[in-house]
């Protein structure tokens, strides 16, 4: 886990009230570094999401983003705050317990992820044999990006064709 991430998570788990200075901590650092500087030292150890946050297309994204959780309302950014609390306090084995024997469940990680905790990950994975994880060693963080065909393709077998539209029959139509 990269420093930033555990101090952050940290302060989200322990300290909840400092949440709203860590992120605007964060901001600071973003708008002295750069977009392209904080994103370096953010992913630092991760070769992995470093590439993909050097790309332009994640570049484009992250402009946009910007945009919106610096926006004058200050929405999503109360959203992240309640976001980074509720995934520190939450314990998600009680969810995962419920969800055996039901649609099947993949979990998802990149190999490379400074967020995640192993010990944590490998833990939940011998309480849930069930459940089909899949690593990948070459992503982080940023996995939704770097393995997209990959994603969309498991998403992809589990989805159901959409009905055929109704015949006139079925409408009140012509018999």
């Amino acid at each position: 886990m990269g420093r930033w991430h555990r101090f952050l998570l940290g302060t989200a788990r322990d300290l909840p009230d400092l949440v709203p200075y860590m992120l605007s901590l964060s901001n600071a650092m973003a708008r002295r570094l750069g977009p392209s500087g904080f994103h370096r030292k953010l992913y630092a150890g991760s070769e992995a999401d470093r590439t993909t946050a050097a790309s332009l297309d994640f570049q484009c994204v992250q402009a946009a983003a910007r945009e919106i959780l610096i926006g004058a309302d200050g929405a999503l950014l109360k959203a992240v705050h309640d976001g980074l609390i509720a995934s520190t306090r939450h314990d998600l084995r009680p969810d995962l317990a419920a969800l055996e024997g039901g649609a099947p469940v993949h979990l998802l990680s990149g190999a490379q992820s400074l967020r995640a905790d192993p010990a944590e990950a490998l833990a939940i994975e011998r309480a849930f044999p069930w459940i089909d994880y899949q690593r990948f060693d070459q992503a982080g963080e940023l996995l939704h990006l770097q393995e997209t065909p990959r994603l969309l393709a498991l998403a992809a077998r589990h989805a159901t064709p959409p009905a055929p539209p109704p015949g006139p029959d079925a409408a009140g139509g012509q018999s």
